[in-house]
């Protein structure tokens, strides 16, 4: 067969391969009766090393067809008091789910909580995803929490699918009112970009793409009054870090590279449990009593964790924080191997 005849371009689409009967093969006719018997066996061996390997992948622990851990991105982004940094990325959480949690993780998850609420006197709900191995410990999920400045992530997550959806780009003023919402905690900017979002409903329609079932907006300007849970603050964690994200890889890069530790109260929260690699901390006066919430991704012995932390009943901001930092060590050391 000559190679320039083996295939024919046609509309950019390959062709029937037209043999050249010059180069015929030597066996064009039937075969001897011993080399029938010789072809059978070869096949037949190759046919039992296919199934053999085949086996072994479905089977096998570390396998590229079914490991937790098979699709990676490049690169992340770490926000802490040295600046902005790139490094490179965990695990891409493309194959985690939210779903029913082990039942050892979460006995010891719930024990772990019940000694912090002891020294930490409040309500709480926690979850952790740990991304490397896809093992996840829940705590109170479901339950609702004023959200505070914690949904600014997701205010930002909804400005950035509103683009995608109009191809429009984000204006500089919006850049900068979201760095100023975002690394710096102003009000100001957050409530600007509410109502760039179409407030309520904007964030609503938004989240119904993210998956955020649980997630209630706040009324007129109250962004900071939407109320939300463990379970959809882990999936607006995912969303920032799955590929099969509504959000394109240039927005979930823009979110995570934006989320702080904390602005003025750097280190609390989730990033008191390891390396943050993108966290949004907020706290609230709820009448007397102090919300203190926070998200995000951390590094942790080896592996890379989503935790979510919302926090409620806290006699004063500090105990909030002191809560919520607790809570975060805790849940990150009851998952971890």
């Amino acid at each position: 067969m000559r190679l320039g005849q083996v295939l024919k371009a046609s509309g950019g689409q390959a062709c029937v391969p037209e043999y050249d009967m010059s180069y015929a093969p030597a066996h064009a006719g039937r075969l001897h009766p011993e080399e029938q018997l010789a072809f059978a066996t070869v096949f037949a061996l190759m046919a039992g090393f296919v199934v053999i390997i085949t086996m072994f992948a479905v089977r096998s622990p570390g396998s590229l067809l079914v490991g937790p851990s098979a699709i990676a991105g490049t690169q992340t982004v770490s926000v802490g008091t040295g600046g902005v940094t790139r490094q490179p990325s965990p695990p891409a959480a493309d194959s985690v789910a939210i779903g029913p949690a082990s039942a050892r993780l979460n006995a010891s998850l719930a024990v772990a909580m019940g000694t912090v609420l002891r020294a930490h006197p409040g309500q709480l709900a926690v979850g952790v995803i740990d991304v490397t191995t896809g093992q996840q410990a829940l705590y109170g999920a479901t339950r609702h929490f004023t959200s505070g400045s914690v949904v600014t992530a997701d205010i930002l997550a909804t400005l950035l699918i509103r683009q995608q959806h109009t191809s429009a780009p984000v204006t500089s003023e919006q850049a900068a009112l979201a760095t100023a919402m975002m690394h710096n905690g102003s009000n100001m900017a957050a409530t600007s970009l509410w109502r760039a979002v179409g407030g309520a409903n904007g964030l609503a329609a938004a989240n119904r793409l993210l998956e955020l079932k649980q997630t209630v907006p706040g009324a007129g300007d109250r962004w900071d009054q939407t109320t939300t849970t463990v379970r959809d603050q882990l999936q607006l964690l995912i969303d920032l870090t799955s590929a099969r994200s509504p959000l394109t890889a240039a927005g979930r890069d823009l979110v995570l590279r934006l989320m702080s530790s904390g602005g003025t109260q750097p280190g609390w929260g989730v990033s008191a449990a390891g390396i943050g690699k993108g966290v949004q901390n907020g706290w609230l006066p709820v009448g007397k009593l102090w919300v203190a919430n926070s998200i995000g991704v951390v590094a942790h012995g080896g592996h890379v964790l989503l935790v979510a932390v919302l926090s409620g009943g806290s006699a004063s901001r500090l105990a909030g924080i002191s809560l919520a930092s607790a809570a975060a060590v805790a849940a990150v050391e009851a998952i971890s191997p």
